[in-house]
């Protein structure tokens, strides 16, 4: 069968990203998650503190995995204090996560913890930046964190992620019925002309609608792309 080459200009970068400042879980996020934790707990007074803070635990169980004893601390001491409002407990708590992450931990590897929190129950995963889901005829690829990976990495994955659905389209009989492999990212964005290398159409960027609802938190624009299964089987079975 046909394969697309990769493109000559990734051909000669380096494995390994240069050192950068990634911002992968911004104070916002923070805010927004916990805000939610605040709301689920249903309850008043002393128990929304309660229940907030078991929620909080078990996200930052993963999360902020390999820096246990120096949560804990942030942790009790945090429970310790007296609140004015819950819109209090909210930014209060929400500022403390954010900068015990931006303090405590060099962006790949928060990127890798936030990549196990995020596989979590997921049933479809192809590979450490791929993962999809089918809705009727069209299967929806979705990309893990990877910001502090290099190009080259990146497209490494993305290669080898389409190789092994490849496989997947030929022999799983869920997957029999889709004749659509759709993207959306931020990456389809930034580099459209990639994909069509890839042999992907690319489809422009997302509503402000779309945005809003699905990427509330991502600064950066999206764009969606697609391709026929057909096609793609033949460019990468």
């Amino acid at each position: 069968m046909s394969e697309i080459p990769m493109p000559e200009k990734f051909s000669k970068l380096k494995e390994k990203p240069t050192k950068q400042e990634v911002d992968l879980i911004p104070a916002a996020l923070w805010e927004r998650d916990i805000r939610n934790m605040v709301q689920a707990a249903g309850e008043q007074g002393k128990k929304v503190k309660e229940l907030m803070f078991r929620d909080l635990e078990k996200l930052t169980a993963t999360v902020y995995k390999g820096r246990e004893e120096r949560l804990s601390a942030v942790m009790a001491e945090l429970k310790g204090r007296e609140y004015k409002s819950e819109e209090d407990l909210i930014t209060t708590v929400a500022a403390k996560m954010y900068k015990f992450g931006k303090t405590n931990f060099t962006p790949r590897e928060l990127e890798a913890n936030i990549r196990e929190y995020m596989l979590n129950g997921k049933e479809h995963i192809i590979n450490d930046m791929l993962l999809y889901e089918v809705y009727k005829d069209a299967l929806y690829l979705h990309v893990f964190p990877v910001s502090t990976l290099s190009t080259g990495e990146k497209i490494k994955l993305l290669r080898d992620g389409f190789k092994q659905l490849a496989s997947q389209l030929k022999t799983d009989e869920q997957l029999k019925g889709v004749k659509t492999i759709n993207g959306v990212s931020w990456i389809i964005a930034k580099n459209p002309g990639l994909f069509e290398k890839l042999g992907f159409t690319y489809d422009g960027e997302i509503t402000e609608k779309e945005h809003q609802r699905d990427f509330a938190y991502e600064q950066r624009k999206i764009g969606k792309a697609h391709i026929e299964v057909d096609k793609f089987l033949e460019l990468y079975d």
